[in-house]
């Protein structure tokens, strides 16, 4: 019965006279003050945008033979708002690749905090620079590019083990 019921609910899309009548009063019932209250509280609490800067490397995926060098970018996003200051660390496997050499030409950075370091010993990569007024504003833009040799065969994984944006 129950069953049916729900059935003959469901595939009648129209209401019925006291569903009618209910929605008739609901509409002509005041606006509660809580109600109104409840309405400012949440607007209170929506958060302004944000916008999202990221860093990133490029290309994601490259594939290269032992004992050859290729570079990648180390880069920085800000698409809606400008970026003043970045630092970033950056890891790889030392068992795989090993850096060559590091270059800021070209970087969105002006100015550097602390010049770009790496220690082929730990696999890390170190940078912290300053976009100087009006700062950088884009997509991909490069902060510094990394030359590498690949010492072995297999998957390199290279990340961002820490990172900030001003």
């Amino acid at each position: 019965v129950a069953r049916n019921s729900f059935l003959l609910a469901y595939t009648y899309p129209y209401p019925v006279w006291g569903d009618i009548h209910r929605i008739k009063s609901m509409a002509q019932a005041p606006l509660r003050p809580y109600a109104l209250f409840f309405l400012i509280g949440i607007l209170c609490f929506v958060p302004g945008i944000s916008y999202a800067a990221n860093l990133g490397l490029s290309p994601s995926t490259i594939s290269r033979t032992a004992g050859s060098t290729f570079s990648v970018t180390l880069y920085i996003s800000s698409p809606d708002q400008a970026m003043n200051a970045s630092s970033g660390v950056v890891s790889f496997p030392v068992e795989m690749l090993e850096v060559v050499s590091m270059s800021k030409v070209n970087s969105v950075m002006n100015l550097w905090v602390q010049e770009p370091t790496f220690s082929n010993a730990q696999g890390t990569i170190n940078f912290e620079g300053i976009a100087l007024n009006p700062g950088y504003i884009g997509a991909q833009g490069n902060a510094i590019t990394v030359t590498f040799r690949a010492k072995a065969a297999g998957i390199a994984n290279v990340k961002f083990t820490s990172g900030s944006i001003l």
